[in-house]
């Protein structure tokens, strides 16, 4: 079969474009299902294809009936609806003289790749196997390209408007780019220009601005002979930057000039310089896998020190440095400015993932990212560590963030650890100041949720020893951001309130005085865009009006008085600007959770409990063990009151069951009790 198709599978479903179903009729022959099938009208048929999509979405393709209903009918007669799609459904998977392959018993659920063959899924695996260690360029060209070819069927369900679709399209959306560019990558790497010139323009006339496809295309007409061709482009590019009013990127620059001096002429021996480069990161990823899982149980045993070199850390350090071939400072210095090409997109990827759905999958990417350009730092000139040292540095903020919403407080406290003392070797003040804030953070959210009573005091005095450390840089040093001095404020204020919540011997206003001083921050030196924000101020968008109302609420909430926080978010909602973007998906979903925390203590059960769904909804959709942690609480807080019984508040419970399990439940037991 084509495509990646599996040799067992019965069905074949393609979600890339319009949405079909082939029945295997013989060893290589496939049929259509006709539209007959789905459903007697086209409304019957859309339910049929709705189920069927959100089914396929869902991890493990299982979902709950009450999952489903929400999801997809929640504003109609949803029983009557599921009724009809799933008969229809039911008959559409039943293959001759056998059982349906849809089953509906505790869950309904559908069976993997080896019986129902789905394109977005053979897809991501073939990108997978791609990626994987010690795949070389020429294995990795054909699953590329067969992942290329389904990923350009089109969208994802392009028919579905629903909500519950949107994060799996995005993520293979997103995979469908990084195939585009790593296919022309690998074209490059094995000598065959012409095919990455086709695919490096096929990119280009979707976005003209593509920096990295820019590159390709350059290096690609060169390597051919057409110099011309690489001059034209190149000023093609620097017009349109132009004419965008946009700067153009200095890489692009520095590549072409490159290609001007003759250094990257040779084909050959390029192309060899690459594979001893990428062979070079490959034998050494191991060794700092082992090296990552080593520091991680250290960290937990109180015990791990990146001052002190450990067995693991020398052992790295030797298969780094064995590994290096003799001309590799050579090579690099003459790939600098491709392959920072490469890590800055993927770090802005990464980033657009984290603030819009989610990136739990790449912190294995940050991770490797950081260790090779690390090496680089070891074997180039000065003068060329300044772009290196920042993308170093924001892949360490970045993946704490990733690994605290994840609710891995271990993790993220040693990223965070890594970044300040990368901060300090640079001897940044400014860079040294958002670690301490951003560890800071992640102390605060381990002692509120993810530590015992015994250890929560700990964690919190942490948190401040780090916040008074950012204020004390903040008032030696100009080059600290006023942003991030007023979110130190806040957090400090919040940390301090949750101190005074269990010891009643710390007044209350001191942490109020410090929110109220946080006001003259608020937008102070504007920043541009999420990236700048999160170097100069550890988040995704900077101390804003809106934040800064959403702050103090917490706060309020936090010190137990929830009639204050209610008038801060009623303030937030007033806002028409300076308040959160819509795909700050996280932010968001804390507001609903503030609001929802506010009203249940001021016992409003039913709209807290809606807030409390609404936001469990959107968390379930980005994966945010995090805030999910904060729901599981509050539904905790429902359980001991009045409202306890309810059918809402179990169902609350039941999602939450489906959907993280012993994760947050400690026993099966504790959960059945709620019944």
């Amino acid at each position: 079969m084509r495509r990646g198709d599996n040799n067992t599978a019965l069905f074949r479903v393609w979600t890339l474009g319009a949405l079909t179903i082939e029945r295997r009729i013989g060893p290589d022959d496939w049929k259509v299902v006709p539209e007959h099938e789905w459903g007697s009208t086209s409304t019957y048929a859309k339910y049929t294809r709705s189920l069927l999509g959100l089914l396929l979405t869902y991890h493990q393709r299982t979902v709950t009936k009450t999952t489903i209903l929400h999801r997809l009918w929640a504003t109609m007669n949803s029983e009557t609806a599921l009724h009809r799609a799933t008969s229809k459904l039911r008959a559409i998977l039943t293959p001759a003289g056998q059982q349906s392959l849809l089953s509906t018993r505790e869950r309904f659920a559908l069976p993997d790749q080896a019986f129902i063959w789905v394109d977005a899924d053979a897809a991501e695996a073939m990108i997978n196997a791609a990626e994987m260690p010690g795949v070389g360029s020429s294995d990795r060209i054909p699953l590329l390209e067969a992942a290329l070819a389904l990923f350009q069927r089109g969208t994802y369900l392009e028919h579905e408007d629903g909500i519950w679709c949107l994060g799996r399209r995005g993520e293979l959306e997103r995979l469908a780019s990084r195939c585009h560019h790593w296919l022309a990558d690998a074209y490059l790497a094995t000598g065959n220009e012409k095919a990455a010139e086709q695919l490096a323009n096929a990119l280009l006339r979707h976005d003209p601005l593509n920096e990295r496809a820019i590159i390709v295309l350059l290096q690609a007409l060169y390597r051919q002979g057409f110099p011309r061709e690489a001059l034209q482009t190149y000023q093609q590019a620097k017009s349109l930057y132009e004419r965008n009013t946009l700067p153009f990127p200095a890489h692009i620059d520095t590549v072409y000039q490159k290609l001007l001096r003759d250094e990257d002429r040779e084909p050959y021996e390029v192309n060899q310089s690459k594979r001893q480069v990428q062979e070079t990161k490959e034998n050494s990823i191991q060794a700092h896998e082992r090296y990552t899982e080593s520091q991680k149980a250290l960290l937990q045993a109180g015990t791990f020190s990146l001052d002190t070199p450990s067995a693991e850390q020398a052992e790295l350090e030797w298969t780094i440095t064995s590994s290096l071939p003799f001309f590799l400072k050579h090579v690099i210095s003459q790939h600098t400015s491709l392959d920072l090409v490469h890590f800055r997109e993927r770090f802005l990827t990464i980033l657009h993932l984290h603030r819009t759905s989610t990136a739990q999958q790449t912190l294995q990417e940050l991770s490797r990212d950081i260790h090779s350009l690390e090496q680089y730092v070891r074997h180039i000139q000065a003068e060329e560590l300044s772009p290196l040292r920042e993308i170093i540095y924001s892949n360490a903020l970045l993946a704490a963030k990733i690994a605290k919403d994840q609710n891995d407080y271990i993790l993220a406290y040693a990223y965070a650890y890594h970044a300040i003392r990368f901060a300090s070797a640079s001897s940044n003040d400014a860079l040294l100041a958002v670690a301490h804030y951003l560890r800071g953070c992640v102390s605060l959210e381990w002692g509120l949720f993810g530590s015992s009573p015994h250890d929560m005091l700990k964690r919190i005095g942490e948190s401040i020893t780090d916040y008074q450390h950012v204020l004390k840089l903040a008032q030696e040093s100009e080059t600290v951001h006023a942003q991030l001095r007023g979110l130190t404020m806040l957090q400090l204020s919040r940390a301090q309130g949750a101190l005074a919540r269990v010891m009643p011997s710390i007044p209350i206003n001191v942490a109020l005085d410090l929110a109220d001083e946080a006001t003259n921050m608020i937008a102070r030196q504007p920043l541009e865009n999420p990236q700048t924000c999160l170097l100069m101020t550890g988040t995704l968008s900077g101390l804003h009006q809106g934040g800064y109302h959403l702050m103090r609420a917490s706060i309020w909430n936090m010190i137990g008085v929830p009639e204050q926080a209610i008038i801060e978010l009623s303030h937030l909602q007033r806002l028409q600007t300076q308040t959160y973007a819509r795909d700050e998906t996280r932010s968001q979903a804390w507001s609903i959770l503030t609001f929802a925390e506010a009203l249940l203590r001021l016992g409003e059960y039913p709209e807290a409990l809606r807030k409390t769904k609404d936001a469990l909804v959107t968390c379930q959709a980005i994966h945010s063990l995090q805030n999910i942690t904060m729901i599981t609480q509050i539904y905790q807080h429902f359980l001991t009151s009045s409202y306890g019984n309810k059918a809402e508040v179990r169902e609350i419970g039941d999602m939450l069951y489906e959907w993280y399990g012993k994760t947050i439940f400690p026993s099966t037991a504790s959960h059945e009790t709620r019944a």
